[in-house]
Protein backbone atom coordinates (compact mmCIF):
# COMPACT_ATOMS: atom_id res chain seq x y z
CA UNK A 1 0.00 0.00 0.00
CA UNK A 2 2.80 2.41 0.84
CA UNK A 3 4.48 1.71 -2.52
CA UNK A 4 1.33 2.66 -4.40
CA UNK A 5 0.87 5.71 -2.19
CA UNK A 6 4.49 6.86 -2.68
CA UNK A 7 4.33 6.39 -6.44
CA UNK A 8 0.99 8.15 -6.73
CA UNK A 9 2.12 11.06 -4.56
CA UNK A 10 5.27 11.43 -6.67
CA UNK A 11 3.14 11.41 -9.83
CA UNK A 12 0.73 13.97 -8.41
CA UNK A 13 3.64 16.24 -7.46
CA UNK A 14 4.95 16.03 -11.02
CA UNK A 15 1.54 16.77 -12.55
CA UNK A 16 0.92 19.70 -10.20
CA UNK A 17 4.29 21.20 -11.08
CA UNK A 18 3.43 20.90 -14.76
CA UNK A 19 0.08 22.57 -14.11
CA UNK A 20 1.73 25.43 -12.28
CA UNK A 21 4.37 25.93 -14.95
CA UNK A 22 2.23 25.60 -18.04
CA UNK A 23 -1.44 26.25 -17.41
CA UNK A 24 -1.84 28.35 -14.27
CA UNK A 25 -3.84 31.39 -15.37
CA UNK A 26 -3.85 33.53 -12.30
CA UNK A 27 -2.60 33.97 -8.78
CA UNK A 28 -5.76 32.43 -7.34
CA UNK A 29 -5.49 29.24 -9.39
CA UNK A 30 -1.76 29.02 -8.71
CA UNK A 31 -2.42 29.46 -4.99
CA UNK A 32 -4.92 26.60 -4.99
CA UNK A 33 -2.52 24.31 -6.80
CA UNK A 34 0.35 25.29 -4.47
CA UNK A 35 -1.83 24.61 -1.42
CA UNK A 36 -2.66 21.16 -2.73
CA UNK A 37 1.00 20.62 -3.58
CA UNK A 38 2.06 21.43 -0.01
CA UNK A 39 -0.60 19.05 1.34
CA UNK A 40 0.88 16.29 -0.83
CA UNK A 41 4.40 17.19 0.39
CA UNK A 42 3.15 16.99 3.97
CA UNK A 43 1.55 13.59 3.52
CA UNK A 44 4.65 12.11 1.91
CA UNK A 45 6.90 13.78 4.49
CA UNK A 46 4.92 12.26 7.39
CA UNK A 47 5.35 8.73 6.10
CA UNK A 48 9.05 9.22 5.50
CA UNK A 49 9.74 11.09 8.75
CA UNK A 50 8.04 8.48 10.94
CA UNK A 51 9.76 5.69 9.01
CA UNK A 52 13.12 7.33 9.65
CA UNK A 53 12.24 7.88 13.30
CA UNK A 54 11.32 4.19 13.70
CA UNK A 55 14.64 3.12 12.20
CA UNK A 56 16.68 5.39 14.48
CA UNK A 57 14.74 4.30 17.58
CA UNK A 58 15.31 0.67 16.62
CA UNK A 59 19.04 1.34 16.44
CA UNK A 60 18.92 3.00 19.87
CA UNK A 61 17.12 -0.05 21.26
CA UNK A 62 19.83 -2.32 19.84
CA UNK A 63 22.57 -0.30 21.52
CA UNK A 64 20.67 -0.26 24.82
CA UNK A 65 20.25 -4.05 24.78
CA UNK A 66 23.92 -4.67 24.10
CA UNK A 67 24.85 -2.27 26.91
CA UNK A 68 22.43 -3.98 29.30
CA UNK A 69 23.79 -7.46 28.63
CA UNK A 70 27.26 -6.61 29.87
CA UNK A 71 25.97 -5.12 33.13
CA UNK A 72 23.48 -7.86 34.10
CA UNK A 73 25.71 -10.76 35.07
CA UNK A 74 23.81 -11.60 38.27
CA UNK A 75 20.29 -11.47 36.76
CA UNK A 76 17.98 -14.47 36.56
CA UNK A 77 18.12 -16.71 33.52
CA UNK A 78 14.69 -15.63 32.28
CA UNK A 79 15.84 -12.03 31.93
CA UNK A 80 19.02 -13.11 30.17
CA UNK A 81 16.96 -15.27 27.80
CA UNK A 82 14.66 -12.35 27.03
CA UNK A 83 17.63 -10.10 26.32
CA UNK A 84 19.12 -12.77 24.09
CA UNK A 85 15.90 -12.93 22.07
CA UNK A 86 15.87 -9.15 21.83
CA UNK A 87 19.49 -9.18 20.64
CA UNK A 88 18.66 -11.76 17.97
CA UNK A 89 15.67 -9.74 16.77
CA UNK A 90 17.61 -6.51 16.71
CA UNK A 91 20.09 -7.87 14.16
CA UNK A 92 17.56 -6.95 11.46
CA UNK A 93 16.86 -3.21 11.55
CA UNK A 94 13.32 -1.97 12.02
CA UNK A 95 12.08 0.01 9.06
CA UNK A 96 8.90 0.76 7.19
CA UNK A 97 9.28 -0.19 3.55
CA UNK A 98 7.23 0.45 0.46
CA UNK A 99 6.45 -3.17 -0.49
CA UNK A 100 10.04 -4.12 0.27
CA UNK A 101 11.42 -1.95 -2.56
CA UNK A 102 12.77 0.95 -0.52
CA UNK A 103 12.62 2.06 3.11
CA UNK A 104 10.60 5.14 3.89
CA UNK A 105 13.12 7.59 5.28
CA UNK A 106 14.24 11.16 4.78
CA UNK A 107 16.53 10.01 1.99
CA UNK A 108 13.66 8.33 0.16
CA UNK A 109 11.57 11.51 0.58
CA UNK A 110 14.27 13.51 -1.18
CA UNK A 111 14.62 10.80 -3.83
CA UNK A 112 10.90 10.86 -4.58
CA UNK A 113 10.99 14.65 -4.88
CA UNK A 114 14.03 14.47 -7.17
CA UNK A 115 12.33 11.92 -9.42
CA UNK A 116 9.16 14.02 -9.52
CA UNK A 117 11.13 17.12 -10.44
CA UNK A 118 13.06 15.22 -13.11
CA UNK A 119 9.80 14.02 -14.67
CA UNK A 120 8.48 17.58 -14.49
CA UNK A 121 11.48 18.96 -16.39
CA UNK A 122 11.11 16.27 -19.07
CA UNK A 123 7.41 17.03 -19.50
CA UNK A 124 8.06 20.77 -19.56
CA UNK A 125 10.72 20.33 -22.24
CA UNK A 126 8.31 18.28 -24.37
CA UNK A 127 5.69 21.01 -24.07
CA UNK A 128 8.14 23.74 -25.06
CA UNK A 129 9.20 21.89 -28.22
Amino acid sequence: MLLVQSLSLGSVICILLVQIALSAQGARETGKICGYLFAIFGELWLYCWFGDKLTSEGENLTLAVYDAVTSLQECPTSIKRSLLLLMLRSQRPLCITAAGFFPLSRESFVSILNISYSCFTVLRNFKEE
